[in-house]
């Protein structure tokens, strides 16, 4: 890392926005609770069918989710 990329680092907020600071762009996704063969898992769908059209979604075993207030 060259000295001004590391002065770019350093003036970063520890707090940075999402969208301001980092150029994420939030979006609305759907979330179904669904049981296949005896397995709870959550089927996260975004709510622009656009996005579903490209691929966007997640399909999760219910055990790897959690409250990002509890996780740790």
């Amino acid at each position: 890392m060259s000295a001004e990329e590391h002065e770019n680092w350093e003036r970063l907020s520890m707090d940075p926005d999402p969208q301001d600071d980092l150029g994420y762009e939030s979006s609305e996704w759907d979330v179904l609770s669904v049981e296949t063969n005896g397995r709870n898992q959550r089927l996260f769908l975004p709510a622009d069918e656009e996005d579903l059209r490209e691929d966007a979604f997640i399909v999760a075993d219910s055990s790897a989710l959690c409250d990002v207030a509890d996780c740790r």
